[in-house]
């Protein structure tokens, strides 16, 4: 939903130089008009190394300055339980397996997981519905036997 991205990967999109990129995500990060979501991992490298996503701060200003073809009700979705997680200052990571299942929120507190969150805005398909549950499932034993 939420496009990965690197520092490299958006220097190369703008023509600009990685330095000149990583300081206007540092400012976006710094005016908190973006928020940024690591994967999880005990490896401080790898949540470095690693693509993050980004999730804007307020729906208001992300309606306003996105581009779209849809009403995006999903990423909308998203991004208010993003902000809600955020609110309640838990931590918060995303998760995704090396077969391409992806869990949209772990959420932690301390060294404990206490919740995987899937978002979806409607899983009245089932096919949707199956994914959906199939990503938690397939994903469930390996994020806890980070712990």
């Amino acid at each position: 939903m939420f496009p990965l991205y690197s520092s490299n990967s958006i220097a190369q999109a703008t023509g600009t130089a990685v330095e000149t990129a990583e300081k206007y995500i540092a400012y976006l990060k710094e005016s908190l008009l973006i928020y940024e979501l690591p994967i999880l991992s005990f490896k401080l490298k790898m949540q470095f190394k690693q693509n993050k996503k980004t999730y804007p701060a307020d729906t208001g200003v992300r309606n306003a300055v996105c581009l779209r073809f849809s009403r995006d009700t999903g990423k909308l979705a998203k991004t208010m339980i993003f902000l809600e997680i955020k609110r309640r200052n838990d931590e918060v990571y995303y998760w995704k397996s090396n077969d391409g299942y992806e869990v949209d929120f772990v959420v932690k507190s301390g060294q404990k997981i206490t919740e995987l969150i899937q978002v979806s805005w409607n899983v009245s398909d089932e096919d949707t519905q199956r994914r959906e549950e199939r990503a938690l499932w397939k994903n469930l034993k390996s994020i806890l036997g980070l712990f």
